[in-house]
Parts: C-alpha cells; sequence; structure tokens
C-alpha cells in the first residue's frame, strides 16, 4: 500500500486589462514557472461555462488527493468517486485574446507529485504503466504490445520503460538483443496465431457449405425447391420462409426428420 498523495490548488481570475490585474498576472506567472519542476507555460482549455459545469464545476482552490495508478506528465487524476482530471497549471480561455485569465495551479506539493511520478514508469508504445520497483524491466514486456502488428522497428524505442515525467521521449537506441529476441517471437506467435485463425475460419466455412449441400439434398429428395431457404452462418441453423409462406407439407416433413436445427420465419 503506497502512501496517500494530496497537492493543493489554488485558483485565480485576473482582468489583465487592469494595470494592477495585468501586473499581479505577469507575477503569477513568473512565480510559478520558476518553481521547480512546473511547467513553463499553463494547459490552455478553449471552452465555455456551460462546459465546465458539465464536467463537474469549476476547480475550487484546495487540498486533492492523487490518484498514482495513472499518473501523466502534467496532468493527474483525483482520488474518489467520481474523480476528475487535473493539470499542474490550467487556464481556461472563454474568447481567444480574451483579458479575462482563469485558471488554477498546483501551489503545495508539487515536489511530492513530481517524486511519485518518477516511480512511474510506462510503455511509450502501449501506455501500460508500472511502479519502479514492480517493473518487468527496463522495456515493455507485453505480448501485446511486443507482438502488435502495427508495431514498427523505427518504434522500438517507445517500449522503453520511462517516468511519466517528465515524459521526454528522444532516444532512438534501439532495445538490447534480447528484447529484440523478445519482440521477434512475440511476432511470431503473432503470425501463427493469425495463420491457425485462418485454418480455422477455411474449415468453418467448408462445414457450412457441407451442412448447407446436405439440407438442400434433403429437401430435393422430398421434393422441395431450397430457395425458400437460407442458411444464417452467423447463427447456427436453417430458416425457411424467406420468400414466402411455408407450406403445410413441408412443415410436416421438417418435423418430421430435417438433420439441422431450423426455423420458419
Amino acid at each position: 500500500m503506497r502512501d496517500k498523495l494530496e497537492i493543493e490548488i489554488t485558483t485565480y481570475e485576473l482582468h489583465t486589462s487592469k494595470p494592477e490585474e495585468g501586473r499581479a498576472y505577469l507575477e503569477l506567472c513568473r512565480k510559478i514557472r520558476t518553481t521547480p519542476k512546473a511547467p513553463g507555460f499553463p494547459f490552455t482549455f478553449i471552452t465555455s461555462p456551460s462546459q465546465i459545469k458539465a464536467n463537474g464545476g469549476p476547480v475550487e482552490s484546495g487540498v486533492y488527493e492523487v490518484e498514482c495508478d495513472s499518473m501523466f506528465a502534467e496532468q493527474f487524476n483525483t482520488a474518489g468517486d467520481p474523480g476528475r482530471r487535473l493539470f499542474v497549471w490550467c487556464e481556461h480561455v472563454y474568447n481567444h485574446g480574451s483579458a479575462i485569465k482563469r485558471g488554477y495551479y498546483v501551489s503545495a506539493g508539487l515536489d511530492k507529485l513530481r517524486a511519485r511520478q518518477a516511480q512511474r514508469l510506462a510503455c511509450g508504445y502501449c501506455g501500460r504503466q508500472y511502479w519502479r520497483d514492480d517493473a518487468p524491466g527496463q522495456w515493455c514486456a507485453r505480448a501485446g504490445c511486443l507482438g502488435n502488428e502495427y508495431l514498427k522497428e523505427a518504434e522500438y524505442p517507445l517500449l522503453e520503460l520511462l517516468p511519466v515525467y517528465p515524459g521526454d521521449r528522444i532516444r532512438t537506441t534501439p532495445p538490447p538483443a534480447g528484447v529484440l529476441s523478445s519482440i521477434e517471437a512475440a511476432q511470431e506467435k503473432r503470425r501463427e496465431s493469425e495463420r491457425l485463425r485462418e485454418v480455422a475460419a477455411a474449415e468453418k466455412e467448408l462445414e457450412s457449405a457441407q451442412q448447407n449441400l446436405e439440407a438442400v439434398r434433403w429437401l430435393v429428395a422430398r421434393g422441395y425447391s431450397a430457395k425458400n431457404m437460407i442458411q444464417y452462418s452467423h447463427r447456427k441453423g436453417f430458416y425457411f420462409g424467406r420468400n414466402g409462406p411455408v407450406s403445410e407439407a413441408l412443415l410436416s416433413h421438417l418435423a418430421d426428420g430435417f438433420p439441422f436445427e431450423y426455423r420458419v420465419e
């Protein structure tokens, strides 16, 4: 059980068209930017008051508990039900060029948040996250990731497990030989599975065709046409009445021994 992580959020609303509040806003930005490991710019939402209301209402100043099992570089989810997505620094913009600056930022606990983020590793390809002491190693080991049919060689460096903060993925060093072998094995396992699925699909089609042939022969042998019958491959059995009513005589014959499941529509 990991320790609970709490941060403090401070909100602001400043009308920068007013000289005093304009200076206060610039000073606030300077203060946030010079805080160690703080973002250089706020995450900006172009939104409306109705959208904010729909997303749980405006963020209020106060202490929030962080949900740590899914973390990101500059945003996080709050614990509880319902939780909400918050940012290290965020501003809501209602109109382009608006002089009104409404936002919030992490005013206390950012150092603890960054320390916790440093312990949370993520695969840059599939996004799976691990605690550092629970990680399978330096590289992602998920078969669904290593064997993904869309994984390209140029994307192999994304498989490295790196801390969610700062989240920079500028490395282009290929994985070591052991990881490359695991990728090839996972890719071959996927290809083999695909080949087996092709065989299974062909066998299913053959079985369906054989059943259809047997059903048609059964009808013809009793003097009926198969035009009023259809076989639904995605549902077991045959359906009669597709082109019109089914005669009483055919209904009697069907009940007497039609070799497959059937339904009369």
